[in-house]
């Protein structure tokens, strides 16, 4: 493989494919904490059992 003079450039690509990456998954992590907080992101077992489409929707197969 060939870097056409300049190896250093994909380890600076590198670092920022994994810094972006990191950003990501941080302000993720803040945005569903803010979000959780606010309502819940989670249905309780009971509804998970009966189906969310029936627990949250009313849906029901005739």
């Amino acid at each position: 493989m060939r870097f056409f003079r300049h190896p250093g450039q994909i380890l600076t690509q590198l670092y920022g494919v994994v810094v972006i990456a990191a950003f990501c998954a941080v302000a993720t992590w803040v945005i569903l904490k803010i979000v959780d907080a606010m309502v819940d992101l989670r249905v309780t077992r009971d509804e998970e059992v009966e189906g969310l489409d029936t627990a949250l929707h009313g849906e029901r197969v005739q």
